[in-house]
């Protein structure tokens, strides 16, 4: 073979592998670039999920033990009870396994009933006494903002 033919097909033979080479580590990379931001991704949600079962779990624990103090005292909590961090955080709780999920949204939906108990027209000679048919309604409450509130209780650590 003469050596120009030889010298030509070396150069291909070269080419071709350095182009190879190269495409297959521009490939690699992307996709440790890829499987780097899903990873960051990934850590900021779970973050983002740590934080708001935090701050709906406080919120709960809140109204628990206020309630509790209630029931001990059979007398009207003066505190706001409130589902504030509800409200911001849903849709980030939306990510947690539904049967947590709903336990939340459960506990969430009884302090909204505590609520509407605590405006209800009171009778006159004693206002701040909680009737017994109150009683039980509120115990009913507090117990499902405690299964919410240990549902959640997984997620905030």
């Amino acid at each position: 073979m003469q050596v120009p033919i030889l010298v030509g097909i070396m150069s291909l033979a070269g080419t071709i592998i350095g182009g190879s080479i190269v495409t297959v580590g521009n490939y690699c990379l992307a996709q440790m670039r890829q499987q780097a931001e899903d990873n960051k991704e990934a850590i900021t949600r779970a973050g983002e999920l740590r934080k708001a079962c935090r701050l709906i779990e406080t919120e709960s624990t809140f109204v628990w033990v206020t309630v509790g103090t209630c029931l001990e005292d059979n007398r009207w909590w003066h505190e706001e009870l409130t589902t504030e961090s509800w409200q911001q955080c849903k849709g980030v709780l939306a990510d947690l396994p539904f049967p947590v999920w709903s336990e939340a949204a459960l506990a969430v939906s009884a302090v909204q009933g505590l609520q509407r108990l605590a405006a209800a027209p009171r009778p006159t000679e004693h206002p701040e006494v909680v009737p017994e048919p109150f009683m039980r309604a509120i115990l009913v409450h507090r117990d499902s903002i405690d299964v919410g509130r240990r549902a959640l209780q997984p997620y905030s650590v």
